[in-house]
């Protein structure tokens, strides 16, 4: 609920709570639902007009920073109120997306743990040696460095994706012998960053993740998931696919081991080349 930048509204999201807001008054009117919009001091997060406010301002344009906060449930009764009304009639039905993340990945670790969050990048189920990070910045050289073959990364910095992915940064995989540049099989990430701002990118984090088949899942509570991987090593499994039960993909990450795995060959040039391009400096 923080003024974030700017205070332009976002007129997307000030129109959805507006929409959704008319479609609860519908709902009540009718009986179809029996709780209203609470409104407790700072947090009456809409006015009259369904209007974010915060302090008698207009919020922010971070959409994502907004959905967030902890005006979350109340965005859920409105959504849940818009179905309503939509249900019977009372509105159209325009197919507003749910306005918070949808829990449609998961991550089980080798000890039964199971960490749900928000799939972004490739589908599909991956099993890895799960380890940490802890740099603050340079996620695009993480992504790319050949010797987290195998593994999945976790990054301690909650914030990742804000400054997409360039064709400059990348430590491996620009020879012409050796296209693939992301050779980790996947990440976690407390918090997908939902803009990206910097003029040299070319693409966002997770269009780059699925260009390279990679899974990555956020919403995760990193700090608590670092916090065990330090106490002992644990292999997990990441899977988007709903059909597969949590003991299945647990099954999955008992039976692999990074032990014996010819990864060298995974990540080195398929033939000898010379470099002649040179350095700067």
């Amino acid at each position: 609920g923080r003024t974030i930048g700017t205070t332009t509204p976002c007129a997307s999201m000030a129109a959805r709570i507006a929409h959704v807001a008319c479609c609860e008054t519908k709902a009540m009117a009718k009986g179809y639902v029996s709780r209203g919009m609470e409104h407790r001091g700072k947090r009456s997060w809409i006015n009259a007009s369904g209007i974010p406010l915060s302090k008698n301002k207009v919020v922010t344009n971070h959409v994502h920073s907004y959905v967030s906060s902890s005006n979350q449930p109340l965005l859920q009764r409105l959504y849940a109120c818009r179905r309503a009304a939509a249900a019977v009639g009372e509105v159209e039905d325009a197919g507003v997306e749910s306005p918070w993340d949808v829990e449609d990945c998961r991550l089980v670790l080798s000890d039964g743990s199971i960490l749900r969050g928000s799939a972004f990048g490739a589908k599909g189920t991956a099993v890895g040696e799960v380890v940490f990070n802890t740099a603050l910045t340079g996620y695009q050289e993480i992504l790319t460095d050949p010797s987290y073959a195998g593994q999945f990364v976790v990054f301690t910095q909650p914030h990742i994706g804000n400054t997409g992915i360039n064709m400059e940064d990348m430590e491996s995989g620009t020879q012409p012998l050796n296209k693939k540049q992301c050779h980790l099989g996947g990440i976690v990430v407390r918090r997908l960053s939902p803009l990206v701002s910097n003029y040299r990118s070319n693409m966002t984090l997770g269009e780059y993740l699925e260009k390279n088949n990679v899974i990555g899942i956020a919403n995760v509570d990193t700090r608590a998931l670092t916090r065990k991987l330090r106490e002992g090593c644990q292999v997990g499994c990441i899977s988007t696919d709903a059909s597969l039960t949590d003991e299945e993909l647990q099954e999955k990450a008992r039976g692999w081991s990074i032990l014996g795995l010819d990864l060298i060959k995974t990540v080195s040039t398929k033939e000898v080349y010379e470099w002649d391009e040179g350095t700067d400096g």
